[in-house]
């Protein structure tokens, strides 16, 4: 289980950090401007920061693993579907989607209270928080 929701750190990690290095080619495939290449991040992370509490009342409703298999699934769906936009358009909306995933993150993190006995707590948050990059 912790192999898991560790996962879900870097997953989340990666996909806001993996197309930075090709915003430049993503500007000159889709003849797009500097300014308007912002929402290709922007667009993920207001995503992601909108579904966080929607997917906390509803993983109340439904469950926190059912909610969080969801976003899994939306995250990949998002991922494919950028990776095949044929246009700038298609690829924001790609991001948004991928970025309605993103709420895995808070969530996979609010498993690991109910999963793990407290007195083992502290130890697998921070092996998860160990998981972010970390900037030198």
């Amino acid at each position: 289980m912790l192999f898991i929701l560790g996962s879900v750190d870097l997953i989340s990690t990666a996909g806001e950090t993996m197309i930075i290095p090709a915003i430049p080619d993503i500007i000159n495939e889709f003849n797009i401007t500097y300014s308007d290449s912002s929402w290709i991040l922007s667009s993920y992370l207001i995503a992601g920061a909108v579904m966080t509490p929607v997917a906390s009342k509803l993983s109340i409703i439904f469950g926190k693993k059912e909610i969080l298999l969801t976003l899994m699934i939306l995250y990949v769906i998002g991922t494919l579907l950028a990776g095949f936009a044929m246009n700038f358009s298609f690829l924001i909306v790609a991001r948004v989607i991928q970025g309605l995933g993103l709420a895995m993150f808070p969530l996979a993190f609010s498993i690991i209270q109910t999963v793990f006995p407290k007195e083992s707590l502290a130890i697998v948050q921070g092996i998860i928080i160990a998981l972010f990059p970390q900037d030198l």
